[in-house]
């Protein structure tokens, strides 16, 4: 909201702001399965609900970091995102492998196999993308890691399997 309101002070650049986009959605479809799991669980250990705490505190890390923040000069959205924005590539795949150890955990998921590819691939991406000098790789990573999120977003959402 900062970022469109100081627009006019603003470098904008498409790769932070699709990083942010995935991380919206993130946020999304993981308070969408937390209140799932609300009706799927009726006894909640300590250490299920500390997992989740922690997966969803790496979520609001990596929102912190991903974006620039607005001060009173002007803002390179590039230059902020290499200086500082990377750092939430690195909190994005730690999410992403939590999520994943909570599933294999507490829901039975395998470790490594086909079906598990996509997720993986999920904490592989922003590795990639945060150790890449190219902004070419750097583009090409963010995008195939967006349609991926994206992809299982859908996957996991209950308008898709339960409908």
């Amino acid at each position: 909201v900062k970022l469109v309101s100081a627009r006019k002070r603003v470098q904008f650049d498409w790769i932070p702001s699709v990083w942010a986009l995935y991380l919206f959605t993130a946020h999304l479809q993981y308070w969408w399965a937390i209140y799932e799991l609300s009706s799927m669980r009726d006894v909640w250990t300590l250490g299920l609900f500390l997992a989740f705490v922690f997966v969803a505190v790496m979520l609001f890390v990596s929102s912190y970091f991903i974006l620039p923040s607005i001060g009173e000069g002007f803002v390179d959205m590039s230059e902020e995102f290499e200086q500082n924005g990377r750092l939430a590539l690195l909190v994005i795949s730690t999410y992403a492998l939590l999520s994943h150890f909570v599933n294999v955990a507490y829901w039975g998921a395998e470790v490594v196999s086909l079906s598990q590819i996509p997720f993986l691939s999920l904490a592989v991406l922003p590795i990639v993308a945060f150790f890449s000098k190219s902004r070419k790789t750097l583009a090409i990573v963010t995008i195939l890691f967006f349609v991926i999120a994206q992809y299982l977003n859908y996957e996991l959402s209950p308008l898709y399997y339960a409908g």
